[in-house]
């Protein structure tokens, strides 16, 4: 992980924290041995003058890890931890964690226990997942910390219980209103997922006030260089929907925003515009290339398809240009062996491959 700064126990996402404050020095924690079993250590009643405090001990740890030296890194929080120091079990479960995950979870446990919202969200969110081999799936409790963190302000956390009421994850039926306002605190703290996320359900919305704010939190996320959210904003353009006015314009200067960033949707639906000529030049290169990318992304077989008709558009193109071209050459060359009238049957076949060829792109 990283080194994360702050000294009041403020999250910053899966990294290791820094900080004097917080920490209590009273009573024993169980940390943790690698074999899965707890050791206690207990704070002498009567500490040495020279004995380490918490802090120091956490603060050597984290000038270790600055160093690079994990394995003093964690002998420090090692030291702290012991001690009931939440940053120091937290920093010590992320530098465990690649190689004893299970005891990396009691460690956020044994933090979150202790109120740090960061360790709450980390305990929350890979007892969501579950690991295979380490510890099982537990989707409710892991709701009740993400819950915990996200009541502290912790913007992945609000982002995290919004999608799981979303979907009725670790609930008994899915809370679109509390989905919602969970997604408003994390959109509000600057997560983008949250805004476009909030956006989609503001644009599923029946209710006219929350339809209208769909293209407020799109704008908002698209602005912090979201793709999903400015393909959407295009499409809320080309409707008329969702608080954006029905701009073709705007419609198609978020589309090639969302190109841009990569949006495959947005590439897919770019190359039918230069296909058929809408609102920008005919270019079938072009659009061949967007279809191809979009393809490369593996969203859906839609560009696949797109790909394949065009391909045998050509295809059959070039092979009813080369008969025409025979054709001609027949017809020249009868042209000098008999009279013009022979030149009729002729003309008749050139037909015949102009309408196959018109058939067979109708069938398309």
């Amino acid at each position: 992980g990283s080194i994360a700064i702050g000294s009041t126990g403020g999250s910053t996402g899966g990294s290791i924290a820094i900080g004097s404050t917080g920490g209590s020095t009273g009573g024993s924690i169980a940390i943790g041995s690698t074999g899965g079993s707890t050791r206690t250590r207990t704070k002498p009643p009567h500490p040495h003058p020279h004995a380490s405090t918490p802090i120091a001990s956490f603060n050597a740890g984290v000038a270790a890890f600055k160093r690079g030296d994990r394995a003093e890194a964690a002998r420090h929080f090692e030291e702290a931890a012991a001690k009931r120091h939440p940053k120091a079990i937290h920093n010590l479960a992320l530098i465990v964690e690649e190689e004893q995950p299970a005891r990396a979870v009691e460690l956020y446990r044994a933090a979150a226990a202790l109120g740090m919202a960061e360790a709450q969200y980390a305990l929350g969110a890979r007892l969501k997942e579950g690991l295979e081999g380490a510890y099982y799936p537990n989707p409710t409790e892991a709701l009740e910390h993400l819950a915990r963190a996200a009541g502290k302000g912790h913007a992945k956390a609000n982002y995290a219980v919004g999608c799981m009421l979303e979907s009725g994850t670790g609930v008994p039926a899915p809370d679109i209103p509390g989905a919602q306002r969970h997604f408003e605190v994390a959109a509000a703290a600057g997560d983008v997922k949250a805004a476009v996320n909030l956006g989609r359900l503001c644009e599923k919305s029946e209710v006219a006030h929350l339809h209208g704010q769909a293209a407020k939190w799109y704008a908002r996320a698209s602005e912090a260089g979201d793709p999903t959210a400015a393909f959407n904003l295009s499409m809320l353009h080309a409707s008329g929907t969702g608080g954006a006015p029905k701009a073709p314009l705007k419609e198609l200067e978020f589309l090639r925003l969302a190109v841009a960033r990569g949006s495959p949707r947005a590439q897919y639906n770019l190359a039918t515009k230069m296909l058929r000529g809408e609102g920008v030049p005919r270019d079938e290169e072009g659009a061949l290339k967007l279809l191809e990318a979009a393809d490369a992304a593996g969203v859906d077989d839609k560009s696949a398809r797109m790909i394949r008709r065009i391909m045998r558009a050509r295809k059959e193109r070039a092979h009813a240009a080369a008969e025409e071209e025979r054709v001609r050459r027949e017809r020249e060359a009868a042209a000098e062996e008999a009279e013009p009238e022979t030149t009729t049957p002729t003309e008749a076949a050139i037909e015949r491959v102009r309408a196959a060829a018109a058939q067979r792109r109708k069938d398309e």
